[in-house]
C-alpha cells in the first residue's frame, strides 16, 4: 500500500493557488477558443451576408444600368423617329413650292393673266382708298345736309 503524501499548510496553500491558476488559465483559453470560433463564425455569416449584400447591389446596379441603357435607347429612337417626320416634312414642303414655281413658270396662260392688270403701287392703293372716302363722305354730307333741316326742326320745336 503506498502511504497517502502529507502536505503541510504552506504546500497545501501553494497547490490551491496553483490550481485555481490553472483553472482561470483553463477558462480563459476557452473563453478565447469560443469567442475565436464565434468570431470566426460572425465573420464568416459576415463574410456571405456582405457577400450576397455587394452581389444584391451588383445586380441592382445592372438592373438600373440596364433601365437607364433601355430608356436611353427608347428615347433615342422617338428622337430619330421626330427628326426623321421633321425633315420628310421639310422636304414635302420644299417639293411642293418647286412644283408651284415650276407650274406658274411652266403655264403661260395663268402668266398671261397675271401679267394683263397692271400691279397698282401701294401708294395709289392708299390714295384710292382715301378718295373713295371722300366721295362716300360727300354722300355722306349731301344726305345729312338734307337731314340736317329736319334735325333744326326738331330743334326749334325743342326751344
Amino acid at each position: 500500500m503506498v502511504r497517502p503524501r502529507v502536505y503541510t499548510p504552506e504546500q497545501r496553500r501553494e497547490r490551491h493557488r496553483e490550481q485555481d491558476r490553472l483553472s482561470r488559465a483553463r477558462a480563459r483559453q476557452r473563453e478565447r477558443d469560443q469567442s475565436r470560433s464565434v468570431t470566426e463564425d460572425t465573420t464568416e455569416d459576415a463574410e456571405q451576408i456582405d457577400t450576397a449584400h455587394v452581389e444584391a447591389e451588383a445586380e441592382q446596379a445592372s438592373n438600373a444600368q440596364a433601365a437607364d441603357a433601355q430608356a436611353d435607347l427608347q428615347r433615342a429612337r422617338s428622337t430619330r423617329i421626330a427628326n426623321r417626320d421633321r425633315n420628310r416634312a421639310y422636304r414635302r414642303r420644299r417639293m411642293e413650292a418647286r412644283l408651284n414655281r415650276a407650274t406658274e413658270e411652266a403655264d403661260p396662260a395663268a402668266q398671261a393673266e397675271e401679267n394683263d392688270a397692271p400691279p397698282v403701287p401701294n401708294h395709289q392703293q392708299e390714295t384710292d382708298f382715301l378718295s373713295n372716302d371722300d366721295e362716300s363722305n360727300d354722300e355722306f354730307n349731301d344726305e345729312s345736309s338734307g337731314s340736317n333741316s329736319d334735325s333744326s326742326e326738331v330743334f326749334d320745336l325743342v326751344e
